[in-house]
């Protein structure tokens, strides 16, 4: 658990901070978006320890939806930010 917290700090203080990305910072709006993926991928790999991620990732809806949004919305963020 706390290295998926540290995980999305170091995320979230890239995203706010990094020089090659729009200055507006609306990248942080995918942190949260980040948080509950890996978050989600802890509890699933510790309820299944003997699969490997691809099959974690792939059969757990919620684990997907995450990469989906986070992919939208970054997307959306750094295309409007053009």
């Amino acid at each position: 658990w706390s290295s998926d917290v540290c995980s999305s700090d170091l995320y979230a203080a890239y995203a706010w901070s990094t020089p090659t990305l729009p200055a507006h910072h609306a990248l942080v709006l995918t942190v949260p978006i980040l948080a509950v993926g890996l978050a989600r991928y802890g509890v699933v790999a510790r309820r299944s320890p003997d699969r490997d991620a691809e099959a974690l990732i792939a059969r757990d809806p919620i684990l997907v939806g995450s990469i989906v949004a986070f992919a939208v919305v970054a997307f959306g963020v750094l295309i409007l930010a053009r």
